[in-house]
């Protein structure tokens, strides 16, 4: 196994560890949620830009890199959700856009056929990572000040914070609707010939 890979595993095994220390609660959970996020987040990146640089680009590391990815945003949406931070709807949105992509990638790859990702997606995911990293660090900052008996914000802070979250992941899920419509356009000869 390459490195590339076994830091895309690495991203894999990292997604119950967060889930687990965001749903716990407190700030050392929470800051733990955000600090695992935030490096799982980075080694998307980076094995991406290894594998490319290396030329150690795998059919494995095509499959997987797409499933890490999705596995840990889909629990952080929905732990979110769960948390009362971001709606439902804009998350049904996205998680069904990357069911979809996944599915359509899967069948057209069983056909010798690369859908590759569109310039869209990737700043899909760029502004979804940004949302679900600002939602954690608004529930870091809120635990610390619960942890320490103060108010760590003003109301009218709190308030642009939150609706500065709301705003990304809508942001994203018209991206995802937009970049999922060219996905299904793209991969639609490949799917049915």
């Amino acid at each position: 196994m390459n490195l590339p890979n076994a830091l895309t595993l690495s991203r894999m095994a990292i997604a119950p560890i967060f889930i687990a220390c965001l749903l716990m609660g407190g700030f050392k959970a929470r800051l733990a949620a955000l600090l695992l996020f935030a490096g799982a987040s980075l080694t998307d990146w980076f094995d991406g830009y290894l594998a490319r640089s290396r030329g150690a680009v795998t059919d494995v590391g095509k499959l997987i890199d797409p499933l890490a990815d999705k596995l840990l945003t889909s629990l952080a949406f929905i732990a979110l959700v769960w948390l009362g931070m971001v709606h439902a709807v804009p998350v049904m949105i996205i998680l069904g856009r990357d069911l979809l992509v996944t599915s359509l990638r899967a069948l057209a790859g069983d056909k010798g056929v690369v859908i590759a990702s569109s310039n869209l997606a990737k700043w899909k995911t760029a502004v979804q990572m940004f949302a679900i990293s600002a939602a954690l660090a608004y529930l870091v900052v809120r635990a610390w000040g619960v942890r320490n008996g103060v108010v760590p914000l003003s109301e009218s802070f709190d308030r642009f914070w939150l609706l500065s979250v709301q705003v990304m992941v809508l942001l994203t899920a018209g991206m995802a609707l937009i970049s999922g419509v060219r996905y299904v356009v793209a991969s639609w000869g490949a799917v049915r010939g």
